[in-house]
């Protein structure tokens, strides 16, 4: 499924920069009462029609090693250099 796709069900405010993950992981701090969230990626990158929410991976719910039940999965773009100088 496009994630664009759930964004807009879900009601993606205007202003929106990035997407917002949380997950059954532990914090980064350890501390099992805070939230494990990440930033996630761009909107511009979640809105594109390659990032996708996927379940499953070779006709198979996808397991935990790969991010299962569910994670978003992007499409590698064009790298992006800076050049310094």
């Amino acid at each position: 499924m496009p994630l664009a796709d759930l964004l807009r069900k879900a009601g993606l405010k205007p202003g929106a920069k990035y997407t917002a993950h949380y997950a059954a992981d532990l914090h980064l701090s350890g501390d099992a009462s805070k939230p494990s969230l990440s930033r996630g990626v761009r909107i511009e990158k979640a809105m594109d029609p390659n990032t996708m929410i996927v379940w499953s991976m070779n006709g198979q719910p996808l397991p935990n090693i790969h991010g299962g039940p569910v994670r978003r999965s992007c499409r590698a773009g064009r790298a992006r250099h800076r050049r310094n100088g």
